[in-house]
């Protein structure tokens, strides 16, 4: 344990510094600065009496209406669109470093090598990732709906205000393994080693295995909290609230770019150290292995 807590934490900081790739971070923050000030300009935070409001009447939508919106939703062509783009948005934020990293860790890659890492990725490797995507994401909705009905069958009996948060708590509790999944996803995607049905059976494990499963679990729930902070609540406030451009970007940038950075970092050592004794994954890096003793 003290080995690993090593592994995540100093090895991650000096390899943080040593690369310097999250300065990307910095130009992602000032478009996303951008698109909120041209959009919405004039956001405010609501206030107390708004959010009750909204509090109260979220509980009858979600229930009664939601349903409908949804399948309504599933067969519009604007959504299969949308979730096409936030597919190539998980490319950009995820198996792009995660290439990036593996050539790091094979040590392949000196100084600012971001763009060699881009044009390493493959179409089969990218092909794999949308395959594990779509299974996870028909995990987490059989999921959804079993908690859906459970919690709507509740809302039919007593309407009450604490059933949304147990709905709100069920989702709540899977959402750091689906983390996991769309994290280790990127991870398995760009291995060379294995083939495909190999790196499928590796990612199911997440789900399948216990001691994968908890400790994932765990992780990825400090991770969860750790970028809800640091890297959703701080930036977005900064970049929402206040006037000054540089200040609303220093404190955006100083806030999310070192934690986001450091999470990609420590979660792609953490998924070495989890998959360590598995072929594919200890062929792909058995150098960096051998070097820790591993």
């Amino acid at each position: 344990m003290k080995q690993l807590f090593q592994i995540l934490g100093v090895h991650s900081v000096r390899e943080l510094v040593k690369y310097k790739s999250f300065f990307l971070l910095v130009f992602l923050l000032f478009l996303v600065d951008r698109l909120i000030k041209t959009y919405a300009p004039d956001s405010k935070p609501p206030g107390l009496l708004e959010a009750k409001a909204m509090g109260l009447s979220v509980g009858p939508w979600v229930f009664e209406q939601l349903p409908g919106l949804l399948w309504t939703w599933a067969l519009d062509g604007k959504v299969l669109l949308l979730l096409g783009v936030l597919f190539l948005l998980k490319q950009a934020v995820s198996i792009w470093p995660s290439s990036d990293m593996r050539r790091m860790h094979r040590d392949e890659r000196q100084g600012f090598g971001l763009w060699g890492s881009l044009k390493s990725l493959r179409w089969d490797q990218v092909a794999w990732d949308f395959i594990a995507a779509l299974s996870l994401t028909a995990l987490t909705l059989v999921w959804a709906t079993l908690a859906f009905l459970v919690a709507q069958a509740l809302w039919a009996q007593w309407s009450e205000f604490w059933v949304l948060v147990l709905f709100v708590g069920l989702l709540g509790l899977v959402a750091p393994v689906v983390l996991g999944g769309l994290s280790f996803s990127s991870k398995l995607a760009v291995l060379h080693q294995g083939s495909f049905g190999d790196k499928l059976g590796l990612f199911f494990l997440l789900f399948t295995s216990w001691p994968l499963f908890w400790r994932a679990w765990l992780f990825f729930s400090f991770r969860t909290v750790l970028e809800g902070i640091f890297v959703g609540l701080v930036p977005a406030s900064a970049l929402l609230w206040i006037d000054s451009f540089w200040l609303r970007l220093l404190i955006a940038g100083a806030s999310a770019t070192p934690v986001y950075s450091f999470v990609k970092m420590a979660s792609f050592k953490f998924f070495l150290y989890l998959y360590k004794d598995f072929g594919p994954v200890r062929q792909e890096y058995q150098a960096y292995y051998r070097e820790l003793g591993l």
